[in-house]
């Protein structure tokens, strides 16, 4: 399980300044990185190199032309040196097989990959223009037009969620601009498939561009990495285009890591008073620290900027003062409680009205729960359910998933009385999915899913958690309310979980009692 303490946020300078350091070093270990593109070019049988094109850490781009199909395109090549390591390699082919498998406008196309006398390539389309970076700093060029391009490169963008990968590293230099004005999103060397638990870096290390790092990156919490992920990063691009600065900026990167951490940036309006207030509102709810409060992939994103774009009513809504002072309570839970005594103070002083009463009451819950979770799942073993129905199941890196389109139905020996239940999951292709609790008495309390529904949950983690309370239980799914079908008159009960069809994800299930005075 992850998450991010007190604790967790007190290492965290010292973790980001020795992951920089290590990041540095492998750079400057690479010939010619950060220097002009090498005379010397790469012989590739098939290819004839024309120039070069642009470069990174570890990899240089080519004009080339294809002698057997005889058209132009971008060749990018391997470096070859003591910095790459057979981390960069694997990188570099998923690479190829992320965007290999990616049919869209929207994104750079990638036509082939080989390796050839030692120097593993990639061949491209060749996208002729210019990067939206270069456009942001082109001060012929209008903000207002930079915004439709950015609708449709988040189109590129939702077709790699639904084939289910995560770029990890977008940013303005990703998305390339063709002299027609088709915005395509390229470099997909960090991209991460939800399917496969496969690391290419140490556990807490953090990956992508650090302007436009969502602040599960930043911690490095790979389990939690999501198409929200990426929506984070189109929200800060968003925001860039809009208020002309990214949304967080500091002289050095541990004070910009730690902003992004533990602050809210500033509105873009208050930058730019013309800009519209619902492309604000679009940039903000990206822009949320907890990922389920942004938009749940890059379609429902790019949905919403192009109702912007059409003058028609946006989903979003803008977070008031309130909304905003209960996000700070949450992360600085002390600053709270010093507030909320304030507030009660002038309340009884002054006689503020009973509306700002309730808000304070409201606000005097929002530090994090001291209750412990107890794991019931961890991802360890299958000890917690009844061991004649594991048979089509299995840990996969720390995942518990079926093995069958058809599995046997899992069943924990823990049983639940007043208390909550989480299940942390993620789902594809189902036809059905159900979980029950209490299921002593047939068929308990339980929510369920069809295939349509099962479709539009596919991809992200969702994070359900039943409430169970006398004779009652209540249920939300990343926040929100849930109906609860069926009943019994059992006190207490199993968790019992079906799935037919698909996959079906569980990283985690967990218990803890509920307060005595809320029983």
């Amino acid at each position: 399980m992850s998450g991010s303490g007190s604790s967790g946020s007190d290492e965290l300078v010292p973790r980001v300044l020795r992951d920089l350091s290590e990041h540095e070093r492998s750079r400057s270990a690479v010939p010619g990185a950060g220097s002009s593109i090498p005379e010397e070019t790469p012989k590739l049988s098939r290819f004839e190199i024309v120039q070069g094109i642009g470069q990174g850490a570890t990899a240089i781009v080519y004009r080339a032309r294809d002698r057997r199909l005889n058209r132009t395109v971008a060749v990018k090549v391997l470096r070859e040196g003591p910095g790459v390591n057979e981390i960069v390699r694997e990188r570099f082919r998923r690479e190829a097989q992320a965007a290999a498998g990616l049919a869209h406008p929207n994104v750079v196309t990638v036509f082939d990959a080989g390796e050839e006398e030692g120097r593993s390539f990639l061949v491209m389309e060749l996208v002729e223009g210019r990067p939206l970076d270069a456009l942001l700093k082109d001060p012929q060029m209008p903000r207002a037009g930079l915004v439709p391009l950015l609708a449709k490169a988040a189109r590129g963008v939702a077709a790699a969620h639904e084939r289910g990968i995560v770029h990890r590293d977008l940013k303005p230099a990703n998305i390339l601009v063709t002299e027609a004005g088709e915005p395509k999103v390229g470099d997909f060397g960090l991209a991460h498939v939800l399917e496969t638990r496969t690391e290419l870096t140490r556990t807490g290390t953090a990956l992508g561009t650090p302007l436009y790092m969502a602040p599960e990156q930043v911690e490095a919490r790979s389990g939690d990495i999501s198409p929200r992920t990426d929506v984070y990063a189109l929200g800060a691009i968003l925001y860039e285009i809009l208020a002309g600065q990214p949304p967080h900026t500091a002289p050095g990167l541990a004070d910009l890591y730690a902003s992004i951490v533990r602050r809210d940036p500033a509105p873009p309006r208050t930058l730019n008073p013309d800009i519209a207030l619902d492309a604000q509102t679009i940039a903000l709810k990206a822009l949320e620290k907890e990922p389920s409060r942004r938009y749940a992939d890059a379609r429902e994103f790019a949905d919403d900027l192009d109702r912007h774009l059409k003058g028609e009513p946006i989903l979003a809504r803008p977070v008031g003062v309130w909304g905003r002072l209960a996000r700070r309570c949450r992360r600085n839970p002390a600053g709270a409680t010093l507030g909320v005594v304030a507030l009660a103070a002038l309340l009884v002083a002054g006689g503020v009205g009973l509306r700002m009463k309730r808000e304070i009451d409201r606000l005097a819950q929002l530090a994090p729960d001291p209750r412990p979770w107890t794991p019931v799942f961890d991802g360890r073993s299958l000890d917690g359910f009844y061991e004649r129905q594991t048979k089509d199941w299995k840990i996969e890196g720390g995942v518990l998933t079926n093995t069958t389109p058809h599995p046997n139905a899992m069943q924990t020996f823990r049983q639940f009385e007043d208390g909550e239940v989480r299940i942390r999951f993620q789902c594809r292709d189902q036809s059905y999915m159900g979980f029950h609790v209490r299921m002593d008495q047939r068929p308990g309390f339980y929510v369920e899913w069809g295939r349509g529904e099962v479709n539009q949950l596919t991809g992200a983690e969702h994070a359900l958690l039943f409430t169970l309370r006398g004779p009652s239980v209540t249920a939300t799914m990343d926040g929100q309310p849930l109906e609860v079908k069926g009943g019994t008159d059992a006190r207490k009960g199993t968790l019992h979980v079906s799935s037919v069809g698909g996959s079906l994800r569980i990283r985690s299930i967990d218990y803890r009692e509920l307060p005595t005075a809320s029983r």
